[in-house]
């Protein structure tokens, strides 16, 4: 669990390096072994700020500190969660000079490569934001079922700010401290606010499956780069039931290798119903 937070500043007129390292100091519960603030662009509007807080998995190196620029200085990378086929891609992407043996460096090479259609080869849980300086845009994306947290505030006048936690960003002093009225009458109803809305007027979580773009005038795109039934439809098309059963088991297998790619030891937790246990062989 890691932490990432940024602003972009349009009009460069507030300091957004103060209102990074607020919300980064707010988010050191999620990455207590390293954090850091990167100014990515500075001297002139857009003022794009990038923070992140470190839980050390992949490579414990310094080399693996965040926020993390490619060799070229284009790219500016905040990110949390773990890429599980990264060592597959960092063999597709050999051509790319690396600096660390990271699964975050994995995504600024595969954007080097891919653009924002990159976070489709990605397989992981994860939330993360990329200042690209030649579009002169933040492209954010979120994994596919949404493990991962990235919430965001656009401002009327432009400037954006995200974090991993929403009490973060309220430590930026840019979002405005309003209850949203329909929230919380969802919360009183149903004891949870349905996403992308929260509590906060105004801040929205990112949907899972989805990217969003930012750019320099702080104008917002959105969109999806995965939809669960339409997937789920193509894969089971002209299936039968017992190869439907095998390739279950088979992903399962391999999706349960790849969760055990780490640095550090790794931990599971089961629970176990009433049901008997069943072979996917």
């Amino acid at each position: 669990m890691c932490g990432i937070a940024g602003v972009l500043d349009p009009g460069g007129t507030a300091p957004a390096l103060d209102s990074v390292e607020r919300i980064v100091t707010r988010l050191q519960h999620r990455g207590p072994d390293d954090a850091g603030v990167e100014m990515c662009v500075g001297q002139q509007p857009p003022v794009v700020v990038l923070g992140h807080t470190r839980l050390a998995i992949i490579d414990l190196s310094p080399a693996g500190r965040g926020p993390m620029r490619d060799i070229h200085g284009k790219l500016c990378i905040t990110f949390n969660g773990e890429i599980y086929n990264y060592r597959a891609l960092r063999e597709q992407l050999a051509s790319y000079t690396w600096q660390s043996q990271t699964d975050t460096e994995v995504i600024l090479a595969a954007y080097e490569r891919w653009g924002p259609a990159s976070v489709k080869h990605l397989r992981g849980m994860f939330a993360f934001a990329l200042w690209d300086a030649d579009r002169h845009e933040l492209f954010l994306a979120r994994d596919r079922l949404g493990i991962k947290p990235l919430y965001f505030y656009a401002a009327p006048s432009g400037e954006f700010v995200f974090a991993s936690e929403v009490r973060a960003l309220l430590a930026s002093r840019r979002v405005p401290r309003e209850l949203d009225p329909v929230a919380l009458d969802e919360y009183l109803a149903y004891q949870s606010v349905p996403s992308p809305r929260t509590l906060i007027q105004g801040v929205r979580s990112l949907p899972p499956g989805a990217w969003l773009v930012v750019d320099r005038r702080g104008e917002i795109t959105e969109g999806r780069y995965w939809d669960q039934l339409e997937d789920a439809a193509l894969d089971a098309r002209g299936a039968t039931y017992a190869e439907a059963r095998r390739e279950v088991g088979l992903r399962l297998r391999a999706a349960v290798e790849l969760h055990l790619v780490s640095d550090v030891p790794v931990a599971a937790f089961l629970s176990v119903g009433s049901t008997r246990a069943r072979s996917w062989r």
